[in-house]
């Protein structure tokens, strides 16, 4: 008899403090807001199939140090005394208004950049002149691949001095070079020092004279690249174009993509939330310099640097739109091109081959319900055209005709949308979603010239609709309600999945708000007949057997469901994961409990706040 195995997540005992931030190129997953330190940094590597991190195991890969007269001299303590913003919602920047010196600290990677940078600013706030060592410090203990989980690579560790940029090489070798970086300054310094310390220990810095009330910046740059002279040539471009002006284009790039939202705290929800979505749902391979699509960047969601087509089309592809149409179309093409050689995977590594294999429903539908959303807001029929999308459409109409029932016009699933197996194989959100999908594909292949195919997918659409009617509405303890599954042997299961759920029928075009059918299933997804709906606490949710905590995700599904007011009060008010998106949260506190760096979910979550404003002003007319 075949086991029925749920993967489900570990609870988080309390939220990690950090403040992600990095751009295309390179991931900054974890700034402490503690004292400003980075355990480490990534990248996205297509040869490893996942991340590549240099971490410093336990202490910081890098940290920012004030001494008073020299590297030894008191430090200025930072712990603890931070005061935090962020710039355009995501470049994080403190503030130390120490009595003797004020401290400023911008973390950043510019855009388009393989490297990042971390500077400083001091302010002498004394009477007297004063002298101090503004540095960085850090230790370099692993180098780890991260494809759900982290490992170490067996890489010898190699430090040296860079040839060009004068900076710190640190040279991560398999035999040959895998990984390099390189580490400088906006000056040059007069200390540059390593030494092997399980691992390598280092520190750069220098001493800089201040009088009273005199301020002085100096920035590092942190290069990334497949070697040691690759990345020293990157720190040699970054000091010339230097950090000021990096940092002023940085800026104002995300400044042009902010999103208006009446509600201070929403707005800033939306554009938090649309910016982790777009730097850590996708981003580009440092060894080939593609275009990837993944759940997370961050190592602390628990099936980071792998690709879902729901998380990347459903979730987050809406917010892409949002930000880039140009980046947009980029996904779309990188999504049928390289992971529709699968279509309804469970999950893909970043070159596409299959990492867990399983038949989801959700997943197959997801592209060409992403290539209709690309088609209605930018009106690019020319997408019709790439090779890519029409192979990859190919291979979704013939996986769908797969898994027809024999008997009626419903599509059989193996797994959920929370990746779990079903009870029964026919589910009626999943039914919904191939509905639509195939009049995406009738669409199509009318803009092909096919039209009897055309019709063929139509005349299927229709069926679909009708055969839920028929076979998927039950029941229920307070009136008749969609069912969860059906089996068409008379069995149907009643449930909900905030990932999948019935709420987002009317969202996805099935079905009016006003249904009544509908509207009982809503009640009963909200009330004490859903087992795992959590009544009591501040954060009252729906969660599912994956978690049972109150899941941000049902706060979203209630907006895109019309039930704006209450959802977007729960996010009001939550605190999830510094303010980001998370798979679940503690009712009582609203901190997370499962999901850290959701970063797909992060762009449904941007994507629902929009909508809502956007039709609350439709209706304000």
């Amino acid at each position: 008899m075949a086991e029925r195995i749920l993967t489900v997540p570990e609870v988080i005992a309390r939220p990690a403090g950090h403040l992600p931030t990095g751009n295309e190129y390179v991931a900054i997953p974890a700034l402490s807001a503690r004292d400003g330190s980075i355990a480490g940094i990534n990248v996205l590597h297509l040869g490893a199939r996942g991340l590549l991190e240099y971490d410093g195991d336990g202490e910081p890969f890098l940290r920012p140090v004030v001494a008073l007269g020299s590297p030894d001299g008191r430090r200025v303590e930072l712990r603890d005394r931070l005061v935090w913003s962020r710039l355009e919602h995501w470049l994080p920047r403190f503030e130390l208004g120490a009595a003797e010196l004020a401290v400023t600290g911008t973390v950043f990677a510019p855009l388009g950049c393989k490297g990042l940078v971390y500077a400083l600013e001091v302010r002498n706030q004394g009477a007297a002149p004063v002298e101090a060592w503004v540095g960085l410090e850090g230790r370099w203990a692993r180098t780890l691949q991260t494809v759900y989980t982290s490992r170490p690579v067996a890489a010898a560790q190699h430090a040296f001095r860079s040839r060009w940029a004068g900076g710190l090489a640190l040279e991560a070798r398999v035999g040959t070079a895998l990984l390099a970086v390189a580490i400088g300054a906006s000056e040059e310094l007069d200390t540059l020092a390593w030494e092997p310390a399980q691992g390598i220990s280092f520190r750069l810095g220098k001493v800089v004279r201040l009088a009273p009330g005199e301020g002085r910046a100096l920035a590092f740059y942190v290069a990334v690249n497949l070697e040691a002279d690759g990345a020293d040539a990157v720190l040699v471009d970054l000091r010339r174009r230097g950090w000021r002006e990096l940092l002023d284009q940085t800026r104002g790039w995300l400044r042009e993509r902010i999103l208006d939202h009446p509600d201070s705290r929403l707005g800033e929800l939306l554009n938090r939330n649309l910016f982790f979505n777009y730097f850590y749902a996708l981003g580009n391979t440092i060894d080939t310099e593609e275009g990837v699509l993944v759940t997370s960047r961050s190592p602390e969601y628990y099936v980071s640097a792998a690709f879902w087509s729901r998380d990347a089309l459903l979730w987050s592809f809406p917010a892409v739109l949002l930000a880039d149409r140009r980046r947009a179309r980029e996904v779309l093409l990188a999504a049928f091109g390289r992971y529709a050689r699968h279509p309804g995977a469970h999950s893909q590594y970043l070159d596409g081959t299959v990492l867990y294999p399983g038949f989801e429903l959700d997943q197959l539908a997801a592209y060409p319900l992403a290539l209709d959303r690309y088609l209605r807001t930018t009106r690019d029929e020319s997408v019709l055209g790439e090779p890519a999308v029409r192979r990859g459409l190919e291979r979704i109409e013939a996986a769908l005709r797969e898994q027809k029932h024999p008997e009626a016009q419903l599509y059989a699933t193996f797994l959920d949308p929370s990746d779990d197996p079903v009870r029964y194989p026919c589910l009626t959100y999943d039914n919904a979603l191939a509905a639509r999908a195939c009049e995406v594909l009738a669409y199509v292949r009318d803009a092909w010239g096919d039209q009897e195919k055309s019709e063929n997918w139509r005349e299927a659409a229709r069926l679909t609709r009708l055969a839920i009617r028929e076979h998927c509405v039950i029941e229920g303890p307070l009136g008749p309600m969609f069912a969860w599954s059906v089996d068409l042997r008379g069995n149907a299961e009643i449930y909900d999945d905030p990932p999948g759920s019935l709420q987002l029928l009317p969202y996805y075009g099935y079905c009016s708000a006003a249904d009544p059918v509908y509207r009982n299933t809503v009640r009963w997804v909200h009330s004490e007949h859903n087992p795992y709906y959590c009544a009591r606490g501040r954060f009252r949710g729906a969660g599912c057997a994956h978690a049972a905590q109150p899941w941000p995700m049902d706060a979203v599904n209630r907006i895109l469901a019309g039930d704006a007011e209450e959802g977007l009060e729960f996010l009001r008010q939550a605190e999830m994961d510094g303010g980001l998106a998370c798979e679940s949260v503690d009712p009582e506190t609203g901190e997370i409990r499962t999901g850290a760096a959701f970063a797909t979910f992060a762009g449904f979550l941007a994507h629902a706040i929009y909508r809502s404003r956007q039709e609350g002003e439709e209706g304000a007319r």
